[in-house]
């Protein structure tokens, strides 16, 4: 009918930020696709998009271009009638609705946009398939958390908006926050601009979780926003009146998602939130998987949450993360559930196993190739941030055994892993709490490792002075921390200008390592023996350049 409308896309409410590339790269795909499913987490900015990209292709869809909103439905058996409802397709009493929708597409050139389709997601894969199935012509555009699964699909996942960095400090995610903000009538002048990066980062780049930031600005500067945004879900929460439900808050968002999830999953999702960064599948199992969800059922869970969009993952699936408003949100229903402490303490003690092998493969294990060793290392410093969060756990629930057996075998947060003081925070924060049950020689072997950071930090009369108890107390079977502190005496001693009592320390390590055949504390033994003739032959002469190149040249040997 000549009269009938090619359409029915809503005017925008305001002004489209950013996304150019992926409008063109989705437009250009329906000269040959199907269909396309627009998936990604609630705000990400889904049906801005869509509708973007159907705008855009009004010209090549010269039969219509029909908006069909699916998030009011909460009865799958009310899609199909509202789809024909959009087309203007009227149900007759001796045909099924969908032979009738079929006969009016026909071979028309349609585009047919079906918004939010994750809680109807089962029916919309059936009607979508059965209509592409019939109608050649018609191609279909769907915003789901979660894909519909049916052969002629691709999947587009929406990212977040771009996140500003020293080349671009006025990213995407900065322009939308800037604009909204504006049209709450605030002006934002260059000054701003520190704190709008500062919550851009925090709020991942989320088109939702930015829209209500900027929203807060007529009462809020953004640096006093982003100092608030730990409390994100009660500080997001001035959407538009017009707006639906699930689009006024930044909570509201996310637990829509939530509540479509399977049981199974929810408890899954709680559960991730225990990691301080990205996780690989490996380590989810270890820690995520105890009742009601069983080890091998981790992998089809957690493909669940990637396909509902609340997990993210790399091109390779090596890798997985959680946005920050997510895993706020996971932190939250984990405390709720009353799994925190279970969870936490059970990353800990896993921590605590992989970190023993990794270091016993990196510096303890004889005749183990470099190529294992440096794999171990890095294996190690790639878990850096979950044995911090780990260690956060130990010194909260006073698991003061735990914390010392993590920072024994956490090479990364020695000195020579690039921070020279940390261990020496972590120990003595450990040190400080009650040591009943805490057996001897595990403060034999804090003391190593606290030794160890005060030389980094300088302190070297009380890296003497702690090496030597630690030497004293740690048992002579444990042959491995007593060449490394012998090697440390030699460092801390020559420092001070006592040749001769470092020359003994080197020359005992060297011979403990050579008897256990230990070639990383041999190599030390011998650099210290060699250091002790560099600093005889000229510390009498020029102690005082001397003690200052020694300084240079001990730490970067030992390191080595």
């Amino acid at each position: 009918m000549p009269d009938t409308p090619r359409h029915n896309l809503p005017a925008e409410p305001n002004r489209f930020i950013g996304r150019e590339r992926d409008l063109d790269d989705l437009r250009g795909l329906f000269g040959e696709t199907r269909v396309v499913t627009l998936c990604g987490v609630g705000g990400i900015g889904k049906t801005r998009l869509a509708l973007q990209v159907a705008a855009g292709l009004l010209p090549s869809f010269p039969d219509g271009v029909w908006l069909v909103e699916l998030a009011r439905f909460g009865r799958p058996e009310l899609v199909e009638q509202e789809v024909a409802r959009v087309l203007g397709v009227r149900e007759e009493s001796a045909r099924p609705l969908r032979d009738t929708m079929t006969a009016r597409l026909g071979d028309q050139r349609c585009l047919l946009l079906l918004d939010n389709c994750e809680h109807v997601v089962d029916t919309c894969a059936e009607l979508v398939s059965a209509l592409v199935a019939a109608c050649p012509s018609l191609r279909v555009l769907a915003t789901s958390r979660e894909p519909l699964r049916i052969p002629s699909e691709l999947i587009w996942r929406v990212p977040p908006l771009d996140l500003p960095d020293p080349a671009t400090p006025e990213a995407e995610s900065v322009q939308l926050f800037m604009d909204r903000a504006a049209a709450a009538g605030t002006r934002l002048g260059p000054e701003s601009l520190p704190d709008v990066v500062r919550l851009c980062r925090a709020l991942d780049g989320l088109p939702l979780a930015l829209e209500l930031a900027a929203a807060r600005t007529s009462l809020l500067s953004p640096g006093q926003i982003a100092d608030r945004i730990d409390d994100r879900f009660s500080l997001l929460t001035t959407g538009g009146r017009t707006a639906p439900p699930r689009q006024r808050t930044l909570l509201a968002a996310v637990e829509w998602s939530y509540d479509l999830l399977s049981a199974k999953e929810q408890v899954l999702l709680r559960r991730l939130s225990v990691f301080a960064g990205d996780f690989d599948l490996d380590l989810a199992e270890q820690v995520c998987a105890e009742r009601p969800i069983p080890e091998g059922e981790i992998v089809d869970l957690l493909g669940g949450l990637v396909d509902k969009s609340l997990v993210l993952c790399d091109e390779s699936r090596r890798r997985y993360w959680l946005l920050e408003t997510i895993k706020r949100y996971a932190v939250e229903r984990l405390d709720q559930a009353g799994e925190r402490e279970v969870l936490r303490q059970r990353h800990l003690d896993v921590l605590c196993e992989l970190q023993e092998r990794h270091f016993m493969t990196e510096m303890v294990l004889p005749g183990v190739p470099w190529e294992r060793r440096l794999e171990a290392l890095r294996a190690s410093r790639d878990l850096i941030d979950d044995q911090r969060v780990a260690l956060d756990w130990a010194v909260e629930a006073g698991n003061v055994p735990a914390g010392l057996r993590l920072c024994r075998t956490s090479t990364g947060l020695l000195p020579l892993g690039g921070n020279v003081t940390e261990i020496v925070g972590w120990i003595e924060r450990l040190l400080s709490l009650d040591l009943t049950g805490v057996s001897a020689d595990q403060i034999a072997h804090a003391k190593a490792y606290l030794a160890y950071g005060l030389e980094a930090r300088d302190e070297l009369g009380r890296a003497l002075e702690t090496a030597e108890a630690s030497l004293a107390e740690m048992s002579r079977d444990d042959l491995f921390p007593h060449c490394v502190m012998h090697s440390l005496m030699v460092v801390v001693l020559l420092r001070m200008g006592r040749a001769d009592e470092a020359l003994h320390h080197a020359e005992e390590g060297l011979a403990l390592a050579t008897r256990t055949g230990d070639t990383w504390n041999q190599a030390a033994g011998c650099s210290g023996c060699r250091r002790w003739r560099w600093c005889a032959a000229g510390c009498g002469r020029r102690s005082g350049t001397a003690r200052r190149r020694w300084r240079g040249r001990g730490r970067t040997a030992t390191a080595g």
